[in-house]
């Protein structure tokens, strides 16, 4: 019977023993999941951190280019705006022929850098010797006057030497016969 005791005793031994190994297992793996959720936790936490800063600088992005696109509609606006008022001013004018009747390439280059300073296409065209009749009396003259154009256009021309005349004299005969063989 005490072999039978000792059996038994062994057969309990060796049970509380493989129950502590399934314990310390079991706790083993517990700690490791616990481990890996930390680890996985930590990852999601850092791809949300990324994916925030990537829609933070794409967001910001969006937000400067659409300022950088407002302020070029409103500079376009303003240009638009600028040439409008310009038009309506200039539609309205009636110069002085003086302005145009000058010989002196200075006095004609300032009168262009004056009138045409925001385009530097038009002040060169302006500054252009046989151009500036045209564009000085065009400058002076609106539409609403273009009989006083036209006699600031021969006018300008007379005087530069573009035009020969048999009168230093403009008479109102000469001027209409000039403006029809110019048309």
């Amino acid at each position: 019977m005490s072999i039978q005791k000792a059996e038994e005793k062994l057969k309990c031994m060796e049970t509380l023993i493989q129950r502590e190994k399934d314990k310390a297992e079991k706790k083993r793996k517990n700690s490791e999941r616990k481990e890996e959720i930390k680890e996985v936790k930590e990852e999601v936490e850092k791809e949300v951190k990324a994916v925030k800063t990537t829609v933070h600088n794409k967001i910001d992005t969006f937000a400067r280019d659409t300022d950088r696109l407002k302020a070029t509609k409103m500079e376009k606006l303003t240009q638009l705006k600028y040439k409008i008022t310009k038009i309506m001013i200039d539609q309205g004018s009636k110069g002085s022929r003086s302005n145009c009747l000058v010989e002196k390439d200075e006095v004609k280059a300032n009168y262009c850098n004056a009138k045409f300073t925001m385009n530097w296409f038009e002040n060169k065209f302006c500054r252009e010797n046989e151009n500036f009749c045209g564009v000085c009396c065009d400058k002076e003259f609106s539409v609403n006057y273009l009989e006083d154009r036209e006699k600031c256009i021969y006018e300008c021309r007379l005087k530069n030497g573009q035009l020969q005349s048999s009168n230093s004299k403009l008479s109102e005969s000469n001027y209409k016969a000039e403006v029809e063989t110019i048309a």
